[in-house]
């Protein structure tokens, strides 16, 4: 394979930077193979949130609205989003765990300051918003 593809979702900068580190057919092999099954268990989770977003909005349009019904449900939602979130972070330390120390490097300093796992698949955080030591915004 000559390209890792990418998808929206995988729209973090590292899935970028990966590209132009030099990876050989085997790391290109096996980072596409965690990447599809990444994707394929990113699927599965979205969709199981979407239905719980939808099971929470019948469970608002009833006229006498079950608040501990409603509180489970955000909860699961909730849960679902967390593990769809740490999933990601797996699939990007997996993925890491396949490049040499010399790429390591050589990604880090591509990245820079930005957090090697920040939100995965939302990209990075954009520059007006990074917080400075002082606690202002830049």
């Amino acid at each position: 394979m000559d390209r890792i593809e990418l998808m929206p979702m995988f729209g973090h900068p590292v899935w970028k930077e990966i590209l132009g580190l030099g990876l050989d057919e085997k790391q290109k092999d096996a980072i596409n193979e965690i990447k599809r099954r990444a994707i394929k268990e990113l699927i599965k989770k979205k969709a199981d949130e979407q239905i719980a977003e939808i099971e929470l909005r019948d469970l608002l349009d009833q006229d006498n609205v079950d608040m501990k019904a409603v509180e489970t449900k955000l909860k699961q939602i909730a849960a679902s989003k967390t593990d769809t979130h740490l999933s990601m972070i797996k699939t990007l330390d997996e993925v890491k765990s396949k490049l040499t120390p010399e790429q390591k490097k050589k990604l880090k300093e591509k990245l820079g300051e930005e957090p090697f796992f920040g939100p995965p698949y939302l990209g990075a955080v954009p520059q007006h918003l990074r917080m400075q030591s002082t606690g202002e915004k830049k």
